[in-house]
């Protein structure tokens, strides 16, 4: 929670939050494998144009929306946040919301709910969590590791592609 003039309002269902509020916002509760997206409306109640600069979501949460790096004044932005459903619990913790407003970051509670368990679509099993494996070309990076990806050397402004493989095991 920042300090000086606060030009961002958040509302979700109909309600203003307040920035640092300690009570969560509840998603909802679903089942594994069932996200559930909650609407919160960002608004730009200044005279001059806001900066976004980006959010911070728990564990457990995504975003579904494109965030705008800009919002004039008067406008607002819908951000939709996912409760990811991979596997079950109950998952609580703080949305930080970062821009050019003076109580930037605006900071508030958000909590969500999932039950059952995953089904593993290849053998009917069930499964408490997922299991990916990533390929570097044929080389499997293996999940912690702290050795870096060489993309290589470019000339500043020039990209470089580099593939992964992603598979579900």
């Amino acid at each position: 929670t920042g300090s000086g003039t606060q030009t961002a309002k958040i509302i979700v269902d109909g309600v203003e939050i307040t920035d640092g509020s300690t009570t969560p916002i509840e998603v909802g509760t679903t089942s594994v494998g069932q996200p559930i997206t909650k609407s919160i409306t960002i608004k730009n109640t200044g005279a001059t144009t806001m900066d976004l600069y980006g959010y911070r979501l728990p564990n457990g949460f995504s975003m579904k929306s494109i965030y705008p790096k800009t919002l004039a004044a008067g406008e607002e932005f819908i951000a939709e946040v996912q409760l990811n459903t991979f596997e079950s619990g109950a998952v609580t913790g703080p949305i930080e919301l970062y821009s050019s407003d003076g109580g930037s970051p605006f900071e508030f509670m958000v909590t969500g709910t999932v039950t059952g368990t995953s089904t593993d679509p290849g053998t009917g099993g069930t499964s408490s969590t997922a299991e990916i494996q990533v390929l570097d070309g044929q080389v499997d990076i293996i999940d912690g590791t702290s050795t870096s990806i060489d993309f290589g050397t470019t000339a500043p402004g020039a990209l470089i592609e580099k593939t992964f493989t992603v598979r579900n095991v």
